[in-house]
């Protein structure tokens, strides 16, 4: 979202805390559950969901642009299997409305062209090498990201990496810092977590307590040092207390929320399956009033994007801080060479 977007978002989060309205600013949209990967800890792959048709999602996208929602989200699975995926985006520009695309990069070669339109693309790496193509299930998807980024980046599309954080590649977050930086983009670090569907296999992905703190408290120093980290130096502090829940202000079905592949409206992704309401029939305040009574008893959660949003809209300083410098000042190329591929 470019930076008038973002400034427009904040006038609008302003009425919002002002006067209680609900609104759809931002949305999170598993656009299918279909994927090409089986990433260790996700089991979206594994569901048979009956996606919205290109009708039925672009009157989804008509109804979001009048309640004016300003960004919208295109995850998974994998959405670039969706064949609609750029007449979406197309659409959703036609609207106005800011676009994102989370993607593990494998049909980006062939699809690129269709998804020009796209703002941020968010590619999935979760380690270097050998260890990304373990904990993805996927031999060579680590070479995958590697060609994605340059492909990306040779039609000026702005990227951004996910990391899930493992007990498999702790000792990798260097690494995967360095290949941030020489690549020219940021990187959002999270714990392995059960929103993405991945049942009792996450068990033996979780890592020590004390390792991950360690982990956690590396990175806040390297987010002081201008490191080219996403996550704000407030969503860090409060990671620290994984696998521990605190509760937060949650904005979660008043200012964004979260559509699954068949049209489902919830709060957020860590409560699909929770709460549901459709909004192909009903209107947006009632569908967001609706899905936005869970949320009060929820005690926490472990998803970066929801996490972040909540700590922006508290109007915690490094969180608005962290929104604006990588709105304004993306992380600059460096040409450092990366380790060579390591083995599981």
């Amino acid at each position: 979202m470019r930076l008038s977007k973002k400034l427009k978002a904040c006038k609008e989060i302003f009425k919002i805390k002002m006067f209680g309205k609900r609104m759809p600013l931002a949305v999170t949209w598993s656009i299918t559950d279909r994927c090409n990967f089986q990433c260790y800890y996700c089991g979206r792959w594994k569901m048979s969901t009956q996606e919205l048709s290109t009708d039925d999602a672009m009157a989804l996208i008509s109804g979001l642009a009048n309640a004016r929602c300003l960004r919208i989200v295109f995850g998974g699975g994998e959405p670039l299997l969706r064949k609609d995926i750029g007449l979406l985006i197309d659409f959703c520009k036609k609207k106005g409305i800011s676009t994102g695309l989370i993607s593990n990069g494998y049909f980006l070669a062939e699809r690129i062209d269709e998804i020009r339109n796209i703002d941020t693309l968010a590619l999935s790496i979760d380690g270097i090498g050998g260890v990304c193509d373990f904990i993805r299930g996927t031999s060579g998807a680590y070479e995958n990201v590697v060609a994605a980024i340059k492909i990306a980046r040779k039609k000026k599309i702005r990227v951004i990496l996910n990391t899930v954080l493992t007990r498999y590649n702790l000792d990798q977050v260097d690494l995967i810092i360095e290949f941030a930086t020489k690549h020219g983009a940021g990187v959002m670090f999270g714990p392995v977590s059960s929103i993405h569907f991945g049942g009792s296999a996450i068990d033996s992905l979780v890592p020590g307590k004390s390792e991950f703190r360690n982990i956690i408290d590396t990175l806040v120093g390297y987010k002081k040092d201008k490191k080219p980290i996403l996550n704000s130096l407030a969503a860090l502090h409060y990671m620290h207390d994984w696998p521990y829940y605190k509760q937060i202000p949650c904005y979660a079905g008043r200012v964004f929320c979260h559509i699954s592949a068949n049209g489902s409206f919830y709060p957020c992704v860590a409560l699909e399956g929770s709460v549901t309401a459709s909004c192909l029939r009903h209107d947006f305040s009632e569908v967001l009033e609706a899905v936005s009574h869970k949320t009060r008893h929820c005690n926490g959660c472990w998803c970066t994007g929801t996490l972040e949003f909540n700590q922006m809209l508290s109007l915690k300083l490094t969180a608005l801080m962290s929104i604006l410098h990588f709105a304004t000042s993306p992380p600059k190329i460096r040409n450092r060479r990366i380790h060579e591929p390591c083995k599981i």
